[in-house]
């Protein structure tokens, strides 16, 4: 899919299901918290250095009942859902923008 096709898709939803046993990129998860998506996934690796309780879901690994919980609490509490929602977008805003990210890679090569 197109990066504006992907765009659109993540404007369907509320939620984004990224199961994961080893996630070392985190690209798509990323761009859908930038999107307002709420991230449901896995306590692993360097996911939590992304995403954290204040933005998004966090389960156990292996825990596909946890994961089902995370989005049914999410539908039931349409409050916690739009505050995770908020603070994803900021979240990733402020830890990864385009800008951020590029000057830093720069100051590598300095």
């Amino acid at each position: 899919m197109r990066q504006g096709e992907i765009a659109k898709l993540y404007q369907q939803f509320g939620v984004l299901l990224t199961p994961s046993r080893w996630d070392s990129q985190g690209v798509s998860r990323d761009e859908g918290m930038s999107c307002g998506l709420v991230p449901v996934t896995n306590d692993i690796a360097a996911i939590p250095e992304f995403v954290d309780k204040s933005c998004g879901m966090l389960v156990d690994s292996e825990d596909f009942k946890g994961l089902a919980d995370a989005i049914e609490f999410l539908y039931k509490n349409p409050n916690e859902f739009l505050r995770l929602s908020k603070n994803a977008a900021d979240r990733i805003r402020r830890q990864s923008a385009k800008e951020l990210i590029i000057q830093r890679e720069i100051e590598l090569f300095k």
